[in-house]
Parts: structure tokens; sequence; C-alpha cells
């Protein structure tokens, strides 16, 4: 598992370098060996797609993907309450209103 992440990280295009950790030389050894190999096609893609970031929100919190990684299964979480609304900038005058 860790020689094909290694791998991964390693061959991403715009890539310079990957950095590793080893608590002794034999394990340098094993990681080094994550470059003589070539990721099937299919595995890549799985790998990009499993590692997408998601979009920015300003409300993510509230998209259920988000929740779902936050909450127990079954557990709601709600929207802003009803009739908020937030308070606006007018920055050419520097009032809130």
């Amino acid at each position: 598992m860790a020689r094909v992440a290694v791998n991964w990280v390693a061959t991403q295009p715009g890539g310079a370098s990957a950095i590793v950790g080893a608590s002794g030389a034999d394990q340098l050894d094993v990681t080094v060996t994550a470059l003589d190999f070539e990721l099937p096609a299919e595995l890549r893609a799985r790998l990009d797609e499993a590692s997408r970031v998601p979009p920015s929100s300003v409300y993510q919190m509230f998209m259920p993907g988000y929740q779902g990684r936050l909450v127990s299964p079954g557990v709601k979480v709600g929207d802003k309450p009803a009739g908020y609304v937030p308070a606006v900038r007018n920055w050419a005058a520097g009032s809130v209103g």
C-alpha cells in the first residue's frame, strides 16, 4: 500500500518531489522500489478520483457529503435558520446595513 501511494504521488503531473519517511535503511530501500513499476491506468484513475478535492463553498458544512463525514448516520443538521439574512457591508460608504 505504501509503495503504491509513493508511486502515485511521485508520478503526479507537475509534481517535483515526494516527501517520504523511513525509520531505517531497510524501510527506505523498500520505499525507493516504489519507483520501479508503473501503476495501471485504471488504478491511477481510481486514486485520482479518491483524492479529488471537493469544490470549496462557504456553505460546504451544510452539504450532505460534508455532514456525512461529521455526524452519525441518521442525524440531520439543519440549514441556516428561517429568516436569516447576513449583514450587507457597503464598502463604499463604510457602513453595515
